[in-house]
């Protein structure tokens, strides 16, 4: 799945579009090429085909974001969504984790 479902992940909320926000505190993500993030048009939709994404399910070892099972993912910047991976220190990062990276890194697929 791409998104929260339910937003029953602490930290994590979902609407019925299907994308995914921070329900917590923001992250900066610090480590170089850990994040991958891509964007169609401003939103998820077709975001899958930017990027050769993984299935690797949150917990599992990663030395590439793109490893990582992405999430769809509220930009900071109202109104746009990217679909986002974290490979946070070798571990891919939860829905949760992944989107409050996402809010709290500039990433160009969010328009920074």
């Amino acid at each position: 799945m791409l998104a929260c479902l339910t937003g029953g992940l602490a930290g994590c909320s979902s609407d019925n579009r299907s994308v995914s926000s921070c329900a917590s505190s923001p992250v900066a993500v610090t480590e170089p090429s850990s994040i991958a993030s891509g964007s169609e048009n401003g939103t998820c939709d077709g975001a899958r085909s930017l990027v050769t994404w993984g299935n690797g399910a949150a917990g599992s070892a990663c030395t590439d974001p793109t490893q990582c099972q992405p999430t769809c993912c509220a930009c900071s910047m109202a109104g746009r969504s990217a679909l986002t991976s974290w490979c946070n220190y070798g571990v891919c990062a939860s829905p949760a984790e992944i989107c409050c990276a996402l809010a709290g890194t500039q990433t160009k697929s969010c328009g920074f």
